[in-house]
């Protein structure tokens, strides 16, 4: 199964407050059949301004730990995108 949309990242806008929270969640998920999840935080133009990059790079930190972890689930990037005359 895969989830589209989360806040996953740890210390991501309101995303999860540190690595263990999102080892827990990211536990629980695999425990309900959830293989892969989109790693989505926010971009909100003055608000919530996370570069998909930056976004990217945060992914592949945490599918590196989650290796390490022997945690069997993807990380993929991408974000929730408010759209507004400005984005």
């Amino acid at each position: 199964m895969i989830d589209i949309h989360s806040h996953i990242l740890p210390n991501v806008d309101d995303g999860s407050k540190s690595f263990e929270i999102t080892f827990n969640m990211l536990e629980i998920a695999k425990k309900d059949g959830i293989d892969i999840i989109y790693a989505t935080p926010h971009y909100i133009t003055g608000f919530y301004e996370n570069i998909f990059e930056e976004v990217s790079e945060k992914v592949d930190e945490l599918n590196s730990l989650l290796c390490e972890k022997g945690i069997d689930i993807k990380i993929l990037p991408g974000q929730e995108i408010f759209i507004d005359n400005y984005t």
